[in-house]
């Protein structure tokens, strides 16, 4: 054998044995573009909040009738969910749009659980823990190929409290919306909850709150403020006589949003 070829099958070797080791190695990091945005919400009810994880498509997709397809897993101590894959549709709504969906999860007690959040019909895994408490849920996963999970804590939302926001059109009047809270605090209590993120809303570590409405109003406001009160002596009853007050005296001047933590719109 001449040098040359013997050089060229010791190359042609080395390559292979280097595929083979490649392809045996677990450790390979996996590079997989995120697609999807993934957060915790809770659904509000009367009795305990169930839990939903909600899809959302990172990119614009052309249909607006596009649909995310998942499935769950649940059993004790095990929690597996999966975006299997994008659906889609016959006829084409031309609009380009982020595609949502929620994989509602439901009740579950508190304690540990093992965590998967996978794609494409599980062959691509996230797996994890997920840990639920008397005031949060925290996930926490080896990996986050496909997707971008930006808040891993959620907050529970407790029971009697009342959060909103105020608009007001440029022709009502000054000052009107420090009556109104200046009202509805002399009936309620104060927030006492911790700084975090609660899905439906979020306090900051200066105790600001922020709530993002979704309502379209039929004004362009002039000031909005958000709220968030606790019911501990008060009833809804009266949150509702006194934002009617106000409805009723400046209407078409002024939108009140207002949301109990039991599912309520006031």
């Amino acid at each position: 054998m001449s040098i040359n070829k013997l050089i060229t099958f010791l190359v042609v070797l080395l390559v292979l044995s280097s595929c083979s080791k490649r392809s045996e190695d677990t450790n390979i990091l996996i590079n997989i573009e995120n697609e999807f945005t993934v957060s915790m919400i809770e659904t509000l009810s009367p009795s305990t909040n169930p839990l939903n994880f909600k899809l959302n498509t990172i990119n614009k997709l052309e249909c607006s009738n596009y649909e995310i397809i998942h499935s769950k897993s649940t059993s004790d101590g095990r929690v597996i969910l999966s975006i299997d894959y994008i659906s889609e549709p016959e006829d084409c709504i031309a609009d380009s749009a982020h595609i949502s969906s929620e994989i509602p999860v439901g009740r579950l007690s508190n304690g540990s659980y093992l965590f998967q959040l996978n794609l494409e019909k599980g062959s691509i895994l996230n797996e994890g823990t997920l840990t639920i408490d008397n005031k949060a849920y925290t996930v926490e996963l080896d990996s986050y190929h496909g997707i971008d999970f930006p808040v891993k804590k959620l907050n529970k939302i407790p029971d009697a409290y009342v959060w909103g926001q105020i608009n007001v059109a440029p022709e009502a009047p000054n000052n009107i919306i420090e009556e109104l809270l200046e009202e509805l605090s002399d009936i309620t209590d104060e927030s006492s909850l911790a700084p975090g993120n609660y899905g439906h809303f979020k306090i900051d570590d200066d105790h600001d709150f922020s709530f993002d409405a979704n309502q379209a109003l039929n004004f362009s406001p002039s000031e909005t403020s958000s709220f968030i009160f606790s019911l501990s002596n008060t009833t809804e009853t009266d949150i509702k006589s006194v934002l009617d007050t106000y409805r009723n005296a400046y209407e078409g001047k002024i939108d009140i949003q207002l949301i109990t933590s039991e599912g309520e719109i006031l």
